[in-house]
């Protein structure tokens, strides 16, 4: 007896899901340290001094992605996903405010404190306004606060009988929620102006990012690459693409190479199953070859047994198997694909389903006998 027949395989839903996660785990964790080089450097840069609050979002996204990539990583994903969009928003802005306003934001703190009168009534409430003005960290805010914070000190210098502490700290406040304000709307101004160049930096990390994967699967991670490479082209021409969907996009690509790589892992999985269940049947097994047919690249599984039985398995990245058991005398044939199937099945978490025979000899009356073909069974 002789059989050919495919099949449409999957692994069982929990190594699937397995597969997943450790894909997810390892593709956030490629992320995750290169976001974490990204962040070394505007803190050797300076850019802790002049953009505090943007570099601890930073630290604390990378602090929740490190902490959630063993116990929630889709959680950890969705992090990167987040920090992926701000990070190049951040290291912008950062080379636009240079360290340059952090040495005027000290400038301006020992300005405010100079010139001080010494009546004891003003030195008091100046050491107020001053406890007050130092805990203002962010320099642009300083920047955008520093005219009226003058103006309140001279106020306090000239009028201090006339200025009680609740007004000045009620002064300050205010001051310091309008300059924060400003501040806000000079980095979402900027942002706008450096969509392009921020939008253009992503990609590249972005193309750098799948050019590691290209081994697993060329063919179609080149077709993921050339359509980013469409959005870069837009970019450099000028052409704005919104924010929100730009990540949209960005996020879909990333995804999408991401299936091809867990299609490859699964297909590589599959094979390792076949092999061992093919030596469980007393197979000698060959090492599997990739072929090329009508442009696809198909894993193929040559064994033998001793006895001249043959067992030839191919396995396609679209979750297609096709097995052909030849050269066999009797029920032999149909007892080594029982148990093939059962392993593959039963003991190595492979669902098959979809099942069609190809071609199927009953019995081998000789040697020459060849295979009857099922198409040709239905044909007249």
């Amino acid at each position: 007896m002789s059989r050919k027949a495919s099949y449409n395989y999957n692994l069982q839903k929990q190594i699937r899901r397995e597969l997943e996660n450790e894909r997810i785990r390892l593709n956030t964790q490629r992320f995750y340290n290169r976001y974490l080089q990204q962040y070394e450097d505007m803190i050797n840069r300076g850019f802790i001094d002049i953009l505090p609050k943007e570099l601890s979002n930073i630290n604390n996204m990378l602090n929740e992605i490190k902490n959630n990539l063993d116990s929630d990583v889709t959680l950890a994903r969705d992090i990167s996903y987040q920090l992926g969009a701000y990070i190049n928003e951040v290291w912008s802005l950062g080379n636009v405010l240079s360290k340059r306003l952090a040495q005027e934001f000290k400038t301006k703190i020992i300005e405010i404190k100079q010139n001080r009168k010494t009546m004891k009534e003003a030195e008091d409430k100046l050491d107020i306004f001053m406890k007050l003005v130092s805990e203002i960290k962010d320099p642009l805010i300083m920047d955008f606060a520093y005219d009226e914070l003058q103006n309140l000190k001279r106020k306090i210098e000239l009028n201090s009988e006339q200025i009680a502490l609740t007004e000045i700290k009620s002064e300050i406040n205010k001051i310091i929620e309008i300059a924060t304000n400003k501040a806000e709307m000079w980095k979402e101004n900027k942002k706008k102006d450096m969509q392009n160049e921020i939008q253009l930096k992503t990609i590249s990390e972005i193309e750098q990012h799948f050019k590691e994967d290209l081994n697993e699967n060329p063919k179609e991670i080149e077709n993921i690459l050339n359509s980013i490479n469409d959005i870069k082209s837009e970019l450099i021409k000028g052409n704005k693409i919104d924010g929100k969907n730009f990540n949209e996009i960005m996020r879909k690509e990333i995804e999408d190479v991401n299936t091809v790589v867990l299609n490859e892992t699964i297909r590589k999985e599959m094979v390792k199953r076949i092999i061992k269940s093919l030596k469980h049947s007393g197979f000698v097994v060959s090492n599997p070859k990739i072929i090329e047919e009508n442009g696809e690249k198909i894993v193929k599984v040559i064994a033998k047994k001793p006895s001249g039985n043959t067992a030839i398995c191919s396995v396609k990245i679209d979750g297609e198997f096709t097995y052909s058991f030849d050269n066999y005398e009797g029920q032999a044939c149909k007892n080594d694909i029982k148990i093939f199937e059962q392993d593959l099945k039963k003991i190595y978490g492979v669902e098959l389903s979809n099942e069609r025979v190809i071609w199927e000899n009953p019995d081998r009356i000789s040697a020459t006998a060849k295979p009857i073909d099922n198409n040709f069974m239905n044909k007249g």
